[in-house]
């Protein structure tokens, strides 16, 4: 679907990673805590020059020190946008694309009534 960012789906599978997560172990609790808070930066068009590795450094740590398949396939969702839409996270860094929500905003036009 061409409407719909890139970062805000991947903000939206973290999420619901995060909420999925038991908690039991820290990388995977900590890690997609982290994440989100990211891509939320990323989305709200307010990155910092070193987030993309910074969510690489949190998907490894996850891969490496998760106890289940949840947690070490948490990054998944980044590393498959990263690889396929690039340019449009990049240009989500450098504040170039419009935010979902200016997107999909409806317009109201009000007829013009004779009272």
């Amino acid at each position: 679907n061409e409407t719909v960012s890139v970062v805000d789906l991947i903000r939206n599978l973290v999420a619901f990673n995060q909420f999925e997560s038991c908690g039991k172990c820290f990388p995977c609790r900590l890690g997609n805590t982290h994440m989100f808070d990211v891509l939320q930066r990323l989305a709200d068009s307010e990155s910092n020059p070193g987030d993309m590795e910074l969510l690489e450094r949190i998907g490894k740590s996850m891969k490496i020190g998760s106890l289940c398949g949840h947690g070490q396939l948490g990054y998944n969702p980044i590393s498959s946008s990263l690889k396929y839409f690039e340019s449009e996270i990049i240009d989500s860094m450098n504040n170039k694309s419009e935010p979902l929500e200016a997107m999909l905003t409806p317009t109201r036009t009000r007829p013009n009534s004779a009272e």
